[in-house]
Parts: C-alpha cells; sequence; structure tokens
C-alpha cells in the first residue's frame, strides 16, 4: 500500500490549527485584522472552530485590548455562520469581553456591546456580582465606573 503524501497544504492546516487555533487568537488579541483574513482565506472550512475555540478566546481577548474592528469582525461573521451563538459568544463566562473592556477602558469597545445588545445592557453590568464595577475600580477608570453607573 503507498503512502499519501503529505502536502505543504496539510502542513499549512495544521500549523493553523495548532494549539487549538492559537495563531487566530493570538492575532485577535494582538489586532492584526489582516492576519486574521488570511487565516480564513487559508481555512475557511475551520472558521467556526477558530472563532470558538478555548470559548471565543478570540473575540474575548479582542475586546480586552480594545480592537473594535476584530470585534466587528468577528460579529459579521458569527452572525452569517451561526446567527443564534451571538448572544452566546457575549455572554460567555459572564460577559468576560464586556468585562475586560471597563476594566481596561476600551470605551468603543463598551459602546458596541452596549448598541448591540441593548436589552442586555443590566445583565452586562451585573454580571459577576457587579465585577465590570469593580474591576473599573480596582484598574482607577472612573470615566468607567460613571458611565455604568450612568446605566442604572
Amino acid at each position: 500500500m503507498l503512502l499519501a503524501k503529505h502536502s505543504p497544504s496539510d502542513d499549512l492546516q495544521e500549523m493553523i490549527a495548532a494549539n487549538n487555533y492559537l495563531a487566530f487568537r493570538m492575532a485577535a488579541q494582538s489586532g492584526h485584522l489582516f492576519v486574521i483574513r488570511q487565516l480564513k482565506a487559508h481555512a475557511p472550512h475551520k472558521l467556526w472552530e477558530m472563532i470558538t475555540a478555548n470559548n471565543y478566546s478570540a473575540f474575548r481577548r479582542a475586546a480586552e485590548f480594545g480592537h473594535l474592528p476584530i470585534i466587528q469582525w468577528l460579529v459579521k461573521y458569527v452572525t452569517k455562520l451561526a446567527p443564534h451563538k451571538l448572544q452566546e459568544m457575549i455572554e460567555v463566562n459572564e460577559y468576560d469581553a464586556f468585562r475586560f473592556a471597563v476594566q481596561n477602558e476600551c470605551v468603543s469597545v463598551v459602546d458596541y456591546f452596549l448598541e448591540l445588545l441593548p436589552d442586555k445592557k443590566q445583565a452586562m453590568i451585573e454580571a459577576n456580582h457587579y465585577s465590570a464595577f469593580r474591576m473599573a475600580a480596582i484598574t482607577d477608570r472612573w470615566r468607567m465606573m460613571a458611565k455604568l453607573v450612568a446605566l442604572l
């Protein structure tokens, strides 16, 4: 029996999938939208796995570091691939993405989340016993604290 030849395409797929799509997740964390698009172009059949890897880690890390274009790109594709999962992505780990964005004073990301799910404002603020408010206090983000209070 002949062994199947290992193609360069197989190597690329393996590299993209390595460590549960770590390249995709780190590109999102670093705000590298071009890299995200390239990974999608080279493995379009794995996009959902990239997005959902480590419980939507790319989304949460992009929010944590204020990368709104990455957040918007991910929302666009989740809406396209599985619209019923959009709320799940935002709510993961008691609104981690929102809380991280508040903690790091990523105002544009916080505002985007509030616009995206206006009916969940209260839930985002109250999540994990008002964790976003506490994290804003701990990190001296008084403007974010005032913003959260104004939304109550």
